[in-house]
């Protein structure tokens, strides 16, 4: 008995490059005055590129790194678009507009500082949070839990790692 013929299939194939991109910033901060907690750390955050060409990826983590011992923890509001209608100010707590909530694709927070180097790490990692953006850009909004005091006004490092599609 002969078994007819199955004819090939042609099956669409993709070529998915991915890459994951790391951006660290060096905001200004304020130098040997306490912040209240609430305050953002460094005013308006930009993420140039991170999201890539494809305008889209996935969130894996951010970390916050301070060249002096601190013991706050720190939340990180993300946007896929510039918050234009929210005013963020070093040191001031900011406002969420309610024009910009649209664009608000997450808040995250640190888990506890480790300053066991006399500098602090705060890390939150595995976020795997997936989002589209309106540019190749993230923007963010640092904002401290509690009250830090920075030595020196480059004494804050903030790092947002991005799975780009």
């Amino acid at each position: 008995m002969a078994f007819p013929s199955i004819p090939q299939q042609n099956y669409p194939t993709h070529n998915i490059v991915t890459r994951t991109v790391q951006i660290v910033l060096n905001p200004t901060v304020t130098a040997s005055s306490a912040y209240a907690a609430g305050n953002s750390v460094g005013g308006l955050l930009k993420f140039t590129n991170i999201a890539g060409p494809q305008k889209s990826g996935v969130i894996q983590s951010f970390f916050v790194n301070c060249k002096t011992a601190q013991t706050t923890t720190y939340k990180l509001y993300v946007f896929n678009a510039l918050p234009a209608f929210t005013t963020i100010t070093n040191k001031a707590t900011p406002s969420l507009n309610a024009n910009d909530v649209p664009y608000l694709i997450g808040v995250y927070t640190t888990g506890s500082s480790d300053s066991t180097l006399t500098a602090t790490i705060n890390l939150l990692d595995a976020i795997g949070k997936s989002f589209t953006s309106y540019s190749s850009d993230l923007y963010g909004i640092l904002v401290c839990v509690s009250t830090p005091t920075f030595n020196a006004a480059s004494d804050v490092f903030v790092g947002l790692s991005v799975l780009q599609d």
